[in-house]
């Protein structure tokens, strides 16, 4: 049998215990034989390599099996001319020496390198995976500070041969900083250097989680602690994977904890040595869904300046001393909404580099600041410090975010006399930025169903965006209402010409047209209608109008339809005449008309009553 000893764990049957009571537990249960060989990585192409549901770690994946998903992912970083990835046996040198122990041979592990490079530490990466290490490759003399990272391959147990050489390497006053997952491997003889168990069963979504935002306060009392030296009161970031599990009772201190009360950052001193855990674990290349993502923790500003300053406790070198070191960082100037990223630049008096951190709505990454919504941004500027410089004060420039200002485009149709304001007069639309179409509230004056009479008048709207990341926008437009109205002729019960209307003298003939739209009921010049004699027309086609009673003549309107009652005036009996209707536009539409009289009574009936009468 072959390969590094796996327990082989379900997480339906994970229950939260202490890690003494755990790793009992963990001896006397039946493990698992790693002979069979791995398969081919697997392409982060190919989806999900982890259940969806169940805590963290998710053992789906042994270390070598991880580390070689991650070199298959094109993940892998390449070496710095500044470190040493080799394996060294002897580490010479005033500054004290650092060996990380690699879980994966990735970008933020050589961003860690390079941040504890770059405060003078001298450090040596032992190429992943951690669990091939026995405490021979290299060995840890020279060595000041061990820190382990096991996020990538927390399922690959590190040899008893390098167990013990760590708890031995801390007892003779050496000093080890280490994360989750140690606590869910069996590994008895660096049981002293485990200062939390694994929460099997997860308590609330900050205790285990995978990609997920951890907050990390710092407990009273222990603000002053080196540990936490330029953190102030605590901060947030984001974890590659984090598990803050019931602290572990060696003699060890928390000195930060979750909003939950569960320990973040414990510290403990065996023997001659120092010991500090993180409750998370940097490098774990899985989120809750189990698709694969690029680690970030340990390019997190705080989580570089909290291994920093946990690599000075634990060396000896956190003494306090040091020179003081300022930053200068000068005021930024407010944005809009929609501006372009912009470079930020801060200077430390030590000349050593300044990191950044934004807080708000905005991001920076490096020296590049992206706007991300409408409000406001904090950029904070650090320097960890190093031997010869104490931390500096950080400090802050904010810079107010204004909303957006909407593109409104605004055509309206055009509108006759009369015509009521409408969906084709009131359009306007508004853009955002890239000319998205913008969802909102306009509120135009005049209102709809406002209608006028021939002229030029202005329009006037105000939207209001739904995104809040835009102001309020107003425009205002001309139209031009032409007189033109749209007579469609005259309708039954009268014809149009060439027909004569005939009908009788003194009856009410009720004119019907329409104009296309309600114009209100000034639609006719003043004075019409109008009526004038002329010479019938005996050629002409006939159209009978029956005889009507009307008690008003005038005009009414129902809808879009007019009708004009006229009265006409009996003497009007066996003449023609022309009806002309005049509109407010100036156009005159005609109907003819011939008048009647009213039949005389039958002569039968006179004459028979007076041959009755006469009897």
């Amino acid at each position: 049998m072959t390969g590094p000893l796996l327990l082989t764990l379900h997480p339906h049957r994970r229950r939260g215990r202490r890690l003494l009571s755990f790793l009992i537990a963990m001896a006397l249960a039946p493990v698992a034989c790693t002979s069979d060989q791995p398969t081919e990585p697997i392409s982060s192409s190919q989806g999900p390599v982890a259940a969806s549901t169940g805590t963290h770690p998710r053992p789906l994946l042994n270390g070598e099996r991880m580390v070689s998903l991650l070199a298959g992912s094109g993940r892998t970083a390449n070496s710095r001319a500044s470190l040493s990835l080799g394996v060294a046996s002897t580490v010479s040198g005033a500054s004290p020496s650092v060996l990380i122990l690699a879980d994966a041979d990735v970008a933020t592990t050589t961003a860690l390198a390079d941040t504890l490079t770059g405060a003078g530490f001298q450090v040596t990466v032992r190429p992943a995976p951690e669990y091939t290490w026995d405490g021979s490759n290299p060995a840890l003399d020279g060595f000041d500070v061990v820190i382990h990272l096991n996020g990538a391959s927390y399922d690959g147990v590190l040899a008893d041969a390098g167990q013990q050489a760590l708890s031995a390497f801390v007892q003779n006053g050496g000093g080890y900083i280490g994360a989750q997952w140690n606590s869910m491997e069996y590994m008895p003889a660096m049981a002293d250097l485990v200062l939390h168990t694994r929460a099997e069963l997860a308590d609330g979504t900050e205790q285990n989680c995978a990609l997920c935002q951890v907050s990390y306060n710092a407990v009273a009392g222990q603000e002053s602690h080196p540990v936490l030296a330029g953190l102030g009161g605590g901060f947030t970031f984001t974890a590659d994977a984090h598990d803050a599990a019931t602290q572990v009772m060696f003699g060890s201190t928390v000195l930060m904890q979750l909003p939950s009360g569960a320990p973040g950052v414990l510290v403990r001193e065996f023997g001659n040595g120092k010991v500090v855990n993180f409750s998370f674990a940097p490098n774990y290349p899985l989120d809750n869904e189990g698709f694969l993502h690029d680690p970030v923790t340990l390019n997190d500003s705080h989580i570089k300046r909290l291994y920093i300053n946990a690599a000075r406790w634990v060396a000896g070198t956190a003494t306090g001393a040091g020179e003081p070191q300022t930053i200068t960082f000068g005021p930024l100037s407010d944005k809009v909404y929609g501006n372009p990223a912009f470079t930020i630049s801060a200077v430390a008096s030590s000349n050593l580099p300044v990191s950044f951190t934004a807080t708000g709505d905005c991001g920076v990454l490096g020296t590049l600041v992206t706007i991300t919504a409408a409000g406001a941004c904090t950029i904070t500027a650090h320097q960890a410090g190093n031997d010869a410089y104490a931390p500096a004060e950080d400090v802050s420039q904010s810079f107010a975010i204004t909303k957006a200002l909407p593109t409104i485009t605004w055509t309206p149709a055009p509108l006759a006399s009369g015509t009521p304001l409408g969906p084709s007069q009131l359009n306007a639309k508004a853009y955002g930025l890239g000319g998205t179409l913008l969802v909102g509230t306009s509120l135009y004056n005049p209102s709809t169903g406002t209608s006028f009479t021939a002229g030029t008048y202005s329009l006037w709207v105000q939207f209001t965006p739904s995104d809040p990341n835009y102001a309020v926008a107003e425009k205002t437009v001309s139209i031009t209402v032409s007189g033109a109205m749209n007579f469609a002729g005259f309708f039954a019960p009268i014809r149009n010409l060439p027909y004569v209307n005939t009908t009788l003298a003194g009856s009410s003939i009720p004119v019907k047209f329409s104009l296309g739209a309600y114009r209100g009921l000034g639609v006719l010049q003043a004075g019409s209608p109008t009526s004038t004699p002329v010479a019938c027309n005996t050629s002409a086609p006939v159209n009978v109008v029956r005889p009507g009673i009307a008690s008003t003549s005038g005009l009414q309107s129902l809808g879009y339809g007019y009708t004009y009652v006229w009265k006409t005036n009996p003497s009007w009996a066996g003449t023609c005449r022309k009806f002309v209707l005049t509109l407010s536009d100036g156009s005159a539409h005609e109907a003819l008309f011939r008048f009647t009289a009213p039949a005389p009574a039958p002569a039968t009936t006179t004459s028979t009553a007076r041959r009755i009468i006469g009897g």
